[in-house]
């Protein structure tokens, strides 16, 4: 679903950004499937938003176009979608989703919740750090923790 743009700051960048969602959602490799987003509300949905959002840009960026967020803004979004994780596990993660070439909709999905649970070099960074992902039913306990 495209969001509304509430802005006219970075207007390209948004515009691309919603219209590569479209693009993804019409690409037969993309394998969407609205049966496997999370529920509206839960951590699991802010964190699937976030996956695909870093995917997009990332691509966005690499190809030198316009983004809706840039590579530092996402990075700094990884603590809002993943507080319980020490920072340095956080970098190497988005380190990691920011150089993914390609992924599909059910990898996005499984990731929103379990970050660890789709490719080899997440689990093995997790299990390095002797960290594990928690799960948040509602959008106010991710918001809420460490609080």
């Amino acid at each position: 679903m495209l969001e509304i743009v509430d802005s006219l700051d970075n207007l390209e960048g948004r515009v691309r950004h919603e219209l590569m969602h479209v693009a993804d959602q019409l690409n037969e490799k993309f394998q969407h499937k609205e049966s496997l987003v999370p529920p509206e509300g839960t951590g699991a949905f802010r964190r699937y938003k976030y996956l695909w959002n870093v995917y997009i840009d990332s691509r966005l960026i690499k190809s030198g176009n316009p983004s809706y967020d840039t590579q530092d803004a996402r990075e700094k979004e990884i603590a809002e979608c993943y507080p319980e994780l020490s920072e340095d596990l956080r970098k190497k993660c988005f380190d990691f989703l920011w150089g993914i070439e390609s992924i599909d909709f059910e990898q996005i999905s499984a990731m929103s919740y379990d970050l660890f649970s789709t490719f080899d070099e997440l689990r093995s960074l997790a299990e390095s750090h002797g960290e594990k992902q928690v799960t948040f039913e509602t959008m106010e306990e991710l918001k809420n923790y460490g609080n």
